[in-house]
């Protein structure tokens, strides 16, 4: 943690540096606070409550600073008995985070440290499986590689102090744009990653990277401990290469990974996944295709074929998705889009029972989007857990369907939109389950200075309701030269 400290203190001085050379530097400052007050409703055994996080960032030329504090759930009571130093010690939960960009206009240098939050190709090294969101009206591909290093904000969670230092040389330097990243934290976790890429015209390329890390796995899984499978915790590397390739019609990314394994016997060998997710078009046609597959799970220990980065089992062993997509377009300039998609993930999966066997399970997903210069609706029907096959009876899969819809409007004076949800199991099930939600928002005005938000939501279970909330909230936002503010005031009442 000192060692942390030093580092933080060397960027504020470089910062404190390049007031003394560079004008100007500051560009502004923006603060924020939100702030929860929960009502429980008759239920004497919950008590009123406060919870808030406030924060401040200053954006300069180079550089960027941030300080964000998180007052946990507290009771009104303790609050109001205490004296103004307690209330103070109340707050905790302290996200720092600093970063200073270098040379950007010949070879760019990024230096950040602080409570960092990493993703891209770190986040596949955690969870190698893709997601079952099944999003089936999916507009984006994604060629995002690296870290991913992002500076803490006003809700993320705390996370372990690091170090992150980037580096790249320009297209306009070279014929292969290449980039490297570094960082190591205040446990001794690090990762490495370099990308090259190569663009072969304008709409065309080539994107080749690979990243590594080193993690302390621990055995921290009921799993591992009901098939006797626990081992001593320890450092182990994982690797990541990837190479993705981008033209008008047709767009892939391919990922190959490594994952030590902690058991060290002759028995079980190191993990490997592969996974490839594609994308082609033609006209107002779009489809989008995934595969995943541990080609090693009958060399790991059954009941956990991949143990991640961090700590994890990834029980699925294979995946494969689909996702055909329909778009077509009206009016002048085809300013109205209508878009339909449909998206099956179809998965198998080792159980979390002592057995370990092998599921196979289904999810379907349906959308339609309708959008225009100032209106837009959207809805989506799904079905998850739909069993298809298993190799024991042991398996209990909830299969449950969701519909949900959501609107919006556009207008020069105001932006207002209202989306529900409506999720419930089959009567047949354990559970006989239903969970509703609606939220709605509204900003009014043409500076949008002023938003209004509420909600309600509700579960019932087997014909009575076990719990629910409704929660209104107002934000502020004021703007001028120099200085950004956001202030919200959340209501929650639970029932």
């Amino acid at each position: 943690m000192k060692n942390f400290i030093f580092v933080f203190i060397q960027i504020i001085l470089i910062f404190v540096g390049q007031i003394s050379f560079c004008e100007p530097v500051f560009n502004y400052a923006e603060y924020k606070f939100s702030s929860t007050i929960c009502l429980p409703q008759d239920q004497s055994d919950k008590e009123n409550s406060l919870s808030a996080n406030t924060g401040l960032k200053l954006a300069l030329s180079d550089a960027d600073i941030r300080a964000y504090f998180t007052l946990p759930k507290t009771s009104l009571s303790d609050l109001k008995n205490s004296s103004f130093r307690e209330k103070l010690d109340f707050w905790d939960s302290p996200r720092l985070g600093a970063s200073v960009f270098l040379f950007q206009k010949s070879f760019p240098v990024t230096l950040k440290a602080g409570s960092l939050t990493y993703s891209r190709s770190i986040s596949k090294l955690k969870s190698p499986s893709p997601s079952m969101a099944a999003n089936p009206l999916t507009k984006s591909f994604s060629f995002a590689t690296g870290s991913g290093a992002t500076l803490p904000t006003l809700t993320s969670a705390e996370q372990p102090k690091s170090v992150f230092l980037s580096f790249s040389i320009p297209e306009e330097k070279t014929y292969f744009p290449f980039t490297s990243e570094f960082f190591i934290n205040d446990e001794n976790e690090a990762g490495i990653f370099f990308n090259v890429q190569h663009d072969f015209s304008k709409h065309v390329s080539l994107q080749t990277s690979f990243t590594g890390v080193r993690n302390y796995i621990e055995n921290n899984s009921a799993i591992l401990k009901k098939t006797h499978l626990q081992f001593s915790p320890q450092w182990l590397f994982a690797g990541l290469f990837e190479t993705s390739f981008r033209s008008p019609i047709f767009k892939s990314n391919f990922y190959a990974a490594y994952h030590q394994s902690p058991y060290n016997t002759e028995d079980f060998s190191d993990s490997i996944w592969i996974r490839f997710d594609g994308r082609t078009s033609f006209k107002n046609f779009l489809l989008d295709f995934s595969y995943f597959s541990v080609p090693t799970t009958g060399s790991t220990p059954k009941a956990a074929p991949i143990i991640t980065s961090s700590s994890a089992i990834c029980r699925t062993i294979e995946q494969i998705g689909i996702n055909p997509q329909v778009i077509f377009l009206f009016g002048n300039k085809n300013s109205q889009i209508l878009r339909l998609g449909v998206h099956a993930v179809d998965s198998w999966k080792i159980t979390s029972t002592k057995s370990a066997e092998s599921y196979n399970t289904l999810k379907l997903k349906g959308g339609a989007l309708f959008e225009s210069h100032n209106f837009n609706f959207r809805t989506d029907f799904s079905a998850t857990n739909i069993l298809l096959s298993k190799d024991t009876k042991s398996t209990q899969l909830e299969k449950y369907y969701e519909f949900s819809a959501s609107t919006g409007i556009n207008l020069k004076n105001s932006v207002s939109s209202i989306n529900g949800s409506f999720k419930f199991y089959p009567e047949n099930s354990s559970e006989k389950k239903k969970q509703i939600n609606l939220n709605a928002s509204c900003t009014p005005g043409k500076e949008k200075k002023l938003t209004l938000q509420g909600g309600f939501s509700s579960t019932i279970k087997d014909g009575s309701k076990t719990n629910g909330s409704t929660w209104s909230a107002v934000t502020v936002k004021l703007k001028s030269n120099s200085l950004k503010s956001t202030f919200k005031l959340k209501f929650e009442l639970p029932f």
